[in-house]
């Protein structure tokens, strides 16, 4: 038993031998095309692309203080009162809705060079 345990150790060595000295075979590319793999894989570019859409994420929203803003604001409440001391006069059942509505347009001239400065 001992001798078909020794030769299957020793058949998978070999194997394994085999299938390690096999070559890595690669296709070959030119030199642009290894740039370009080299550019859209590498993992430092990647960091610094997403920190540049950052930054220009900042500029937008630095130029955006030239602009008007608009604030818009509204609401509603209703109200339902009964008041039995007023029965024999009036309807002792009050129901009533208020509202309210409002815009605002803000457009700054002048924040003191900070929107140059941001941008």
């Amino acid at each position: 038993m001992s001798g078909v345990c020794t030769r299957a150790w020793a058949l998978r060595g070999s194997m394994l031998c085999c299938l390690h000295s096999l070559p890595a075979f690669a296709e070959p590319e030119a030199l642009g095309q290894a740039w370009t793999l080299a550019y859209q894989h590498n993992p430092s570019l990647e960091a610094q692309r997403a920190s540049l859409r950052a930054t220009d994420e900042q500029v937008s929203q630095a130029l955006s203080n030239w602009r008007p803003s608009i604030d818009a604001t509204g609401s509603v409440g209703k109200t339902n009162q009964y008041a039995p001391e007023l029965a024999p006069f009036e309807d002792p059942r009050y129901s009533g809705t208020a509202r309210s509505y409002g815009v605002e347009l803000k457009q700054p001239l002048f924040r003191g060079f900070r929107t140059k400065t941001e941008t």
